[in-house]
């Protein structure tokens, strides 16, 4: 048997039109798999989706372009199950829950049928045990919940055994090219003063940036100056303009500062005092593992999946979500207090760096396909 015959096929699957955490891992596992000899490595995108867009120059992408309709998924189903076949693959693995009546259908038509694995990056908010979606779920052979509030809800929600569902917390690289001249890459930063917070994600209503500006403007009125950089691409153009007006009217153009998406974070984080996220349930929050391995001090909301991350008063602060109040607080302790957050942030990077390392998230994820 040759050294082909014995390597796993594998098919990754996200054809979400966006760009964000779930997309760029999926973008991450694609470039670990393909480092390793033992996996030839596809990845089915969306014609017109952002990802399709950013990978478009990758030469060695051995890619299946897909143009697919939830509702109508057949036609896109027939073309990849004959890619599974004539590419001999062995697994799929999906990440965007839209994509689910695709990959089970393609499994169905193809003569290979492959091991179906279904990464949930989003929580799970209704039940999925009626008929239609026991018949998608029969094809599903393993869910990887990316926090421990995901894999309750797909032990509520979902029509599978428990031994189908194990959580894979998600891992972020270490740091590289980290930049020693802050001020180039941040308007308004000067390098050895001040006390600078970062928000990096999307910018819309669910995320909070709203809390942050508050926060800020209750702290300058009482004296306390800090400089907050609100990073991501606009999703509600509304809500982007009333924090806008937000800012003007409480004359703080000094101290917030709206950059777009940076497609390295990692890189400008250690320019940070504190890196903030105020999502009223995120799912996990892969900015804060990046801060913490990046030894920055964190505040998160004690919801969703940020608990999994920031254990309060050991290796960050938990707030509770929609309060500026408490945020303002904990911002100003952070400030008065630099010992305090030199503190946190060595043991956030201690516990980030064996947690949600990711060479030991994707080994684990290598192991589970081996398994399967």
């Amino acid at each position: 048997m040759t050294a082909d015959a014995l390597k796993k096929n594998i098919l990754i699957v996200c054809t979400s039109p966006a760009l964000g955490g779930l997309e760029l891992y999926a973008e991450r596992e694609w470039r670990n798999l393909t480092q390793h000899p033992e996996h030839n490595c596809h990845f089915a995108l969306s014609t017109s989706g952002k990802l399709m867009q950013r990978l478009k120059q990758q030469h060695d992408l051995k890619q299946l372009p897909i143009h697919a309709n939830k509702f109508l998924p057949l036609l896109a189903a027939v073309k990849m199950a004959r890619y599974i076949d004539r590419h001999n693959i062995n697994v799929i693995h999906m990440h965007w829950g839209n994509d689910l009546h695709l990959c089970a259908l393609a499994k169905i038509l193809s003569k290979t049928k492959p091991t179906l694995i279904y990464s949930r990056h989003m929580r799970i908010t209704r039940p999925k045990k009626d008929l239609f979606h026991r018949f998608f779920y029969r094809q599903v052979n393993a869910v990887l919940a990316v926090s421990r509030c995901v894999l309750d809800d797909a032990h509520l929600f979902l029509p599978l055994k428990k031994s189908q569902t194990q959580l894979l917390h998600p891992g972020v690289a270490a740091p590289t090219a980290v930049t020693n001249n802050c001020h180039a890459h941040l308007p308004k930063y000067q390098s050895g003063s001040g006390f600078y917070i970062g928000m990096f994600g999307r910018i819309e209503h669910g995320k909070g940036q709203h809390l942050l500006i508050d926060a800020v403007a209750s702290l300058l009125r009482d004296g306390t100056r800090v400089t907050a950089y609100i990073v991501g691409h606009p999703m509600d153009n509304a809500y982007f303009s009333s924090l806008k007006k937000r800012v003007m009217e409480e004359n703080l153009n000094d101290n917030i500062v709206f950059m777009d998406f940076v497609d390295n974070p990692g890189q400008i984080l250690p320019c940070f005092d504190l890196i903030t996220l105020l999502t009223y349930c995120e799912t996990f929050g892969l900015i804060l593992a990046e801060a913490m391995r990046a030894n920055v001090c964190v505040i998160g909301t004690n919801a969703g999946g940020v608990p999994d991350i920031i254990d309060d008063e050991k290796n960050g602060l938990l707030i509770e979500a929609g309060d500026a109040n408490m945020l303002a607080l904990a911002i100003k302790r952070l400030h008065d207090n630099p010992e305090l957050k030199n503190r946190l942030a060595d043991a956030g990077k201690t516990k980030a760096d064996l947690y949600f390392n990711e060479e030991i998230h994707f080994s684990k994820l290598r192991d589970i396909i081996a398994q399967l």
